[in-house]
C-alpha cells in the first residue's frame, strides 16, 4: 500500500476525465429564478425561518463557489466511456467477500494496482460526518484510518498486493454499504478501467477502449461470471 498525491492519483487522462464528468455531474443546479421569499431551515442557526429570495440567491452562489473549489481542473484529454459492464454477485453469496476476491483474482491476473481516491478535493475522514452513520460504518471508518495512518490524507491510495487488497477491499466496501463513501470509484490504470462497487451487490466497470473491454470479457468469461444485461451497455466505437 502507497499514498500518493492526488495529482498523482488521477495523472492518467482516462480517470482524470471520469471523475472530472462526475463532478460537474454533481454539482447544484442554477436554479436561482426559481427562488421566492419564504420559510426555510438555517443550516447556521438550526431553525426555520423566513428567507428572501436575495438570501437564497447568496446561499445558492455560496454553495456553487465551495463546490468549485472541491473540483480539480479541467483535463486535457475528454475521455469517453465505450462499454459500462455490471457484475451482479451470486445468490446467498456476500457481496463483499465475491467482489474482493474477483478483483484480487483480476488483478493477478494483469500485475495490475488499484488507485483510490476521493470524488472530489476532500480528506479522506470526516469525523463530524460519521457521527451520524450506523455504528457497524463507523467500526469501519476507524478501521481505515489505522490502515491509511494519516488522518488529513485527501490523496490516492496505491494498492497491488494481495494481502493489502484482502484487508482494504472489504473496509472500502463496507463504508460505500454505510454510504459514508456515496461514489467509490476506483481505477486500475494497467487495465485502463474504472471500478466501482454498489451497496446492492454489483461491481460496475467503466471502459474507455476497446481494448479495456475485451480483457474484461476474456476474464469473465474465463471465471463465469454473471453479467448484468439490464445494465450493460457497450458502444459500437
Amino acid at each position: 500500500m502507497k499514498l500518493i498525491s492526488r495529482e498523482k492519483a488521477i495523472e492518467d487522462p482516462h480517470f482524470a476525465s471520469f471523475l472530472y464528468g462526475w463532478q460537474n455531474s454533481n454539482k447544484p443546479y442554477d436554479d436561482k429564478p426559481l427562488f421566492e421569499d419564504g420559510n426555510c431551515f438555517d443550516e447556521a442557526t438550526n431553525v426555520t425561518r423566513f428567507f428572501s429570495k436575495e438570501e437564497f440567491v447568496t446561499a445558492h452562489n455560496k454553495k456553487l463557489a465551495d463546490v468549485e473549489r472541491l473540483i480539480d481542473d479541467k483535463p486535457i484529454l475528454e475521455s469517453r466511456v465505450v462499454a459500462t459492464i455490471v457484475i451482479d454477485t451470486p445468490d446467498e453469496v456476500s457481496s463483499i467477500t465475491y467482489f474482493t476476491n474477483v478483483l484480487i483474482e483480476l488483478l493477478e491476473s494483469q500485475n495490475a494496482t488499484l488507485i483510490f481516491v476521493p470524488l472530489f478535493k476532500t480528506n479522506w475522514f470526516n469525523d463530524e460526518e460519521i457521527k451520524n452513520h450506523h455504528p457497524s460504518t463507523k467500526i469501519a471508518y476507524n478501521q481505515l484510518k489505522k490502515y491509511v495512518g494519516k488522518c488529513d490524507h485527501s490523496g490516492g491510495v496505491m494498492i497491488s498486493s494481495k494481502q493489502d487488497l484482502e484487508k482494504f477491499l472489504p473496509i472500502y466496501f463496507d463504508l460505500i454499504e454505510g454510504d459514508y463513501i456515496p461514489y467509490g470509484f476506483f481505477y486500475s490504470e494497467q487495465l485502463k478501467i474504472v471500478f466501482s462497487y454498489h451497496h446492492h451487490g454489483q461491481l460496475w466497470c467503466y471502459c474507455p477502449s476497446k481494448k479495456s473491454v475485451y480483457r474484461l470479457e476474456d476474464f469473465i468469461k474465463n471465471k463465469d461470471l454473471i453479467v448484468n444485461d439490464r445494465f450493460t451497455y457497450i458502444t459500437n466505437e
